[in-house]
């Protein structure tokens, strides 16, 4: 029987169906990506790349975005300040979604509907027309009407990588949600586990991850956060929890960031720092990357920048287009031109905003980048076959941008006189396959074409063209560093037969060595010409022999050394040198064993050495008194020349520190001023003329001469670098001073040492030592309290003496009581402690920065100390027995030295000395228990006194002068009458003031005078009357 009716609902079933298919899709997608990678070596270098990408793509354009990642024995994290996450992101992370743009056009022409029919009319119509429209359309690409991506994609499969660190991973942040005018925030974890290899187990981890959607809905769970503002602080973290096998493939990646993360900052102004710690085990090693967008140098779209690695500063070449951008290492040399630093290998040529890792490398210290290239899916290169369609197209035309960056680039090397820029020669011998030719005619070609025609190549009297230049040949495939010598020798036989009809390269192996590779190779032999290459035979076939006409020349003169004109032959410049060339005879020696090293550091300091010593194979023997030059002679005329050098600089630098200006704005004239640029300006200007006079001012207080001189403008950095070396030289004087005596002696000061240094550290302070980046201020120009320097000890912690420095201090010269019962009962000598103690009298608060090694000796700690030392030592009871007096005067000191204020709830005396405080009841009888105290102690026992004892106690201490007379009183009576207790305790007695009291005093001695036969007893009943 059919049925007629049923009650399932077939577009519901299609729907769990295709939602059921889509998740084992997903799932069986993650594990054959991951399975992929696994085998691929280079994948575990590119995990940080991708998590800094997404890092990227997240930023903020209000706040740049700052990465930090931290490596540690079982974990790495990933953290970013970038904007929080949004549904489609967390989506992304769980289901290998991906955000990323696609370059097209500003406006394409609209496509009919996808529907069925038009479809099938529409493969019905194909033909070879819309083909050939197609083809043209992609060859007719044009970059201005490209829409740019801006991010490169969030949570794709390139985020698959980062699982070769871990397959459990947490991700830590904040979900972001726009309701209609306002955004709601709520802080979330979602664990991602891949840790599978079966289809079944990853569908069911993939549905345990997406319980988070169900617990953003928990407001309990998560509530919504109030008042939040993304991008201050590191509110994206991703967790990988590392096996030993997690470890190595994290530290693999560290070092390709380590390495890279230059350019990348250089090439994304998104990012504004990236921090790597890497805490395993004795490595711990820490690297902070950041760059300054300001130039040093700027032509056109060509800038020299500086970078830091932990504050170390490193310099640039970055060049940029709308398309595409190029960088290179450089550094400064000492005489202020720059040469290319050679790239680290393991970095490749081509970025798209990130090393395409596994790309084959050109060999050359160039890195280009661009964010229209599309890689290929596994990021490891960059199609340009234009037969393969629209990416390798698009490639092609970017490639072509960057070879006409890279000859603007090439025009700002060149104009800039840098050296070393062999880095830059490349070459398509290390490329393989199709590559080779695209990139030939793209890049290579173009670029060699313009190194030939260029003034690039050093040579010994300039730069010169490389079609133009003489390089000496050996004659062998391939140049070693045994062949050094060799090359050198036929570079100075050049030297001498040049005509200067081409330039000779300079005599450098390394660069000899670095330029004759690109005779012979393919890509280059066509642009030059193969006798440029001089090899030994074709010189010595236009060459005669030197050296024999030499020995005849010399042989001539020893036969006939008594000819008149012997003395003219000195006059003449016969005599070969060093340096291959001919000299008078007067100014050469005979070479007594120096060594070559001498020779060599002699020529650096500008001294030529060589130029003065005869050629070892051209000593004339017909004079017998030839001076010979040796080691200690040499020692002799150097010492002699650095010495009166070294006066001349310090007169020189002297000199330029004692220049001031001639015309100085004075602060009055500044606030008449309403132009705010010529205020700022000015100011700037102030405080350089006071740094100036200051140190002028200290350096006349020494015996040191510093000339004045006004003049109308001051170079300044000049001043400031001899500003430096000025320092130096004071501090050298400081720092050889052992004590306050020897530094006035030293620097004749017109002030006292005291004086001198006070002034002395707070000017060096703004400057740097000579030699390296630290603060002048160091410890070998410190002084202690006995004024003697503190170098003697630098291994020993220093005493910062601040027990005087206490605000509850009640009496000076009790604190030093103190201090010195410290040192009793330590047995520590005051010398010894004062020779490790900063002198209190400089300027402490800025010597304490610059001491790495030191303690506050306060009161506080002081007093704790001494309390807990005592507190032991009163345990013994000899110890009280031998320290009688020593325990009185600190039992006193402890009640007077402070202040009878609350501190933190608690007295002085039980805040400074707590312990001693708890024992001092005890400690005190112990004390009072020797000698006559005991004996006291027995009377009143042995008289059943106790009662009078525990009263005594009691008396309050107000009451202790009128209580002592009292007791005075019944001491010295044999017997009193016990009508003055009731007295005393009469109601009118008690409420008497002082001048009823006095009253009385003179009632009683009126009636005392009457009743003088009386007896006492009726005496006092007529006083109990009153």
């Amino acid at each position: 029987m059919q049925a007629t009716n049923s009650s399932v609902q077939f577009g519901q079933l299609y729907e769990q169906k295709r939602i059921q298919e889509r998740n084992i899709q997903i799932a069986k997608s993650i594990l054959d990506s991951i399975d992929q990678l696994e085998t691929e070596p280079d994948a575990v270098k590119r995990w940080g790349w991708e998590l800094i990408q997404n890092a990227q793509d997240a930023y903020d354009a209000s706040k740049p975005v700052k990465i930090r990642i931290i490596l540690e024995e079982d974990k790495l994290r990933f953290l970013h300040n970038g904007r929080p996450f949004s549904l489609k992101d967390i989506m992304n992370l769980v289901e290998k979604g991906s955000d990323k743009d696609r370059p097209q056009y500003y406006s394409e022409t609209p496509q009919p509907d996808d529907d069925f029919d038009s479809f099938v009319n529409a493969n019905n119509s194909i033909n070879s027309t819309s083909l050939q429209q197609s083809d043209n359309q992609a060859q007719n690409l044009n970059l201005d009407e490209m829409v740019i991506p801006e991010t490169t994609g969030r949570f794709g499969t390139g985020f698959l990588t980062t699982y070769l660190l871990s397959k459990k991973v947490s991700v830590d942040g904040v979900f972001q949600h726009t309701d209609t005018d306002q955004c709601l925030y709520k802080k979330f974890q979602l664990v991602l586990n891949r840790d599978t290899k079966d289809v079944q187990k990853m569908l069911s981890n993939n549905q345990k991850s997406s319980e988070i959607f169900k617990n953003l809905d928990n407001h309990e769970k998560w509530p919504f956060l109030e008042d939040y503002e993304s991008g201050l602080d590191f509110d994206t973290c991703f967790t990988y929890y590392l096996s030993e096998h997690g470890v190595r493939n994290a530290q693999e990646g560290l070092k390709n960031l380590i390495a890279s993360t230059p350019y990348v900052i250089a090439f994304s102004k998104k990012i504004e720092t990236i921090e790597i710690f890497d805490r395993i085990e004795q490595q711990k090693q820490q690297y902070t990357f950041r760059i300054d967008r300001n130039p040093v140098i700027t032509l056109g779209d060509i800038q020299i920048l500086k970078y830091f690695i932990n504050d170390e500063e490193k310099q640039m070449i970055l060049a940029f287009n709308k398309y595409s951008q190029l960088a290179c290492f450089v550094q400064q040399k000492e005489d202020g031109m720059y040469e290319i630093v050679e790239k680290d290998s393991c970095i490749p040529n081509f970025f798209v905003d990130y090393p395409l890792i596994g790309s084959q490398s050109l060999k050359f210290s160039v890195v280009f980048n661009s964010h229209l290239f599309y890689p290929n899916e596994k990021r490891s290169g960059i199609c340009l076959d234009e037969s393969l369609g629209f990416k390798a197209q698009l490639n092609t035309l970017v490639m072509q941008k960057l070879s006409q960056l890279f000859q603007n680039f090439l025009d700002f090397v060149i104009n800039y006189g840098f050296s070393s820029v062999h880095h830059l020669k490349l070459s398509s011998n290390h490329l393989v396959g199709n590559q080779n030719m695209f990139l030939k005619n793209l890049l290579i070609t173009p670029i060699i074409s313009k190194f030939v025609e260029s003034a690039i190549i050093e040579c010994k009297d300039g730069l010169a063209p490389l079609k133009a230049i003489m390089i000496p040949d050996i004659e062998v495939n391939e140049l070693k560093s045994f062949n050094q010598q060799q090359v050198l020798d036929l570079w100075n036989i050049l030297d001498m037969i040049n005509d200067n009809q081409r330039e000779l390269i300079k005599r450098d192996f390394l660069y000899i060595q670095n330029w004759i590779q690109v005779f012979d190779d393919q890509d280059w032999k066509p642009h030059l010409n193969n006798t440029q290459k001089c090899v030994l035979t074709h010189i010595l076939a236009a060459l005669d022999d030197v050296k024999m006409f030499l020995e005849k020349i010399y042989l001539y003169i020893e036969n006939y050394k008594d000819l008149n004109f012997k003395a003219k032959i000195k006059e003449l410049k016969l005599y070969i040198d060093q340096n291959n060339q001919l000299k008078k005879l007067d100014d050469l020696k005979v070479d007594d064993g120096i060594d070559e090293y001498y020779k060599k550091i002699c020529l650096e300091y500008g001294y030529d050495l060589r130029a003065t010593l005869f050629h070892n194979n051209y000593i004339p023997c017909v004079f017998k008194i030839i001076p010979k030059m040796n080691v200690e002679a040499l020692d002799d005329q150097l010492l002699q020349d650095v010495n009166n050098d070294q006066q001349k600089l310090k007169k020189f630098i002297y000199q330029v520190v004692g220049l001031s200006r001639s015309q100085v704005i004075k602060p009055g004239q500044l606030a008449q001023s309403q132009n705010a640029l010529f205020m700022q300006q000015s100011e700037v200007q102030l405080n350089k003329d006071k740094q100036r006079q200051e140190l002028q001012d200290l350096l006349k207080k020494t015996n040191i001469s510093v000339p004045s001189c006004n003049v109308k403008i001051v170079t300044e950095k000049l001043w400031k670098e001899c500003a430096r070396i000025a320092v130096h030289y004071l501090r050298k004087s400081v720092k050889g001073s052992n004590t306050f005596h020897q530094l006035e002696q030293n620097l004749g000061l017109q002030i006292s040492a005291l004086d001198f240094l006070n002034q002395f550290y707070p000017l060096i302070n703004n400057y740097q030592k000579l030699y390296t980046s630290r603060n002048t201020i160091t410890q070998s120009i410190m002084f202690n309290k006995k004024e003697e320097n503190l170098s003697s000890i630098w291994k020993s912690k220093i005493i910062i003496f601040q027990i005087y420095d206490d605000s509850s201090m009640a009496n000076e010269l009790h604190m030093t009581q103190l201090f010195n019962m410290y040192l009793e009962i330590k047995q520590i000598n005051k010398d010894d402690f004062f020779k490790r103690t900063l002198h209190t009298s400089l300027p402490q608060a800025l010597l304490v920065k610059r001491l790495a090694n030191h303690e506050i000796f306060s009161s506080i700690k002081m007093c704790l100390e001494f309390d807990q030392i005592i507190v032991e030592k009163c345990s013994s009871i000899d110890f009280i027995k031998k320290s009688e007096s020593f325990l009185n005067r600190f039992d006193k000191l402890h009640l007077t030295t402070f202040k009878d204020d609350k501190i933190e709830g608690v007295s002085a005396t039980e805040y400074y000395f707590p312990k001693y405080q708890k024992e001092r009841k005890n400690i005190l009888v112990k004390l009072r228990q020797n000698g006559e105290m005991t004996n006291l102690l027995f009377e009143i026992y042995q008289n059943e006194q106790e009662q009078q004892m525990r009263l005594l106690t009691k008396a309050m201490k107000s009451n202790y002068q009128v209580l002592e007379g009292i007791l005075k009183y019944a001491g010295e009576k044999d017997q009193i009458s016990e009508k003055i207790v009731d007295v005393i305790k009469s109601e009118g007695f008690q409420s008497l003031n002082d001048e009823g009291f006095k009253e009385l005093i003179d009632s009683i001695q009126q009636i005392a005078f009457r009743t003088q036969q009386q007896p006492q007893a009726q005496t006092l009943e007529r006083i109990y009357d009153l």
